[in-house]
């Protein structure tokens, strides 16, 4: 079963001068950081304004990519999935400043992260880019049983997911304050 049915896209320009709250997303993929998705939203109008995608770019000039990146958009507080790797890099991006907070992602933190993105979605709450490629991994996300015992769905992903995973980490902070962990 598709997920996202009612995906909201605002191409109007943004106004990255105003004096909004800005959450990003971070995903990485691959064990030694392949990818680097960020996407970021603001807060305030519940709209992802910016995507970015470094790919096969793991090098010592990433962390000043990012940086740059994160500075120029005004981004209030990041979030970016933890596992092996990410926690080196997510020491790294603290290290050159950036406010960054780690989120570990267990099967069940992941799949509650991505029901809220799908509600925001769903219901109109959240309004995206038009970002071909952010919008073809979410029409891309299927849901394939709903556990018995906890009631959680569980999402089977047919290609890249990264920016999905950005996309909800991002929206988790903006819709959440970006203080409380209370899935992780």
């Amino acid at each position: 079963m598709k997920l996202f049915e009612n995906i909201k896209v605002d191409d109007s320009t943004y106004d990255i001068e105003n004096n909004h709250r800005r959450t990003a997303g971070i995903s990485v993929s691959g064990e030694s950081g392949d990818g680097i998705d960020i996407v970021i939203i603001d807060a305030l109008e519940a709209r992802v304004v910016n995507v970015l995608s470094l790919k096969n770019k793991y090098t010592k000039d990433s962390v000043q990519i990012i940086k740059n990146y994160h500075l120029s958009w005004g981004v209030n507080i990041a979030w970016m999935e933890t596992f092996g790797f990410s926690s080196f890099f997510i020491d790294l991006l603290r290290y050159e400043g950036l406010p960054i907070r780690g989120f570990k992602m267990s099967n069940r933190g992941k799949d509650q992260l991505l029901e809220k993105l799908v509600i925001a979605s769903n219901y109109g709450k959240l309004t995206f880019m038009n970002h071909r490629p952010l919008i073809n991994q979410l029409y891309s996300l299927e849901v394939t049983a709903k556990s018995a015992s906890s009631g959680h769905y569980h999402y089977t992903y047919h290609s890249d997911h990264e920016l999905v995973v950005a996309t909800a980490l991002a929206w988790y902070g903006a819709s959440e304050g970006g203080v409380r962990i209370d899935f992780a």
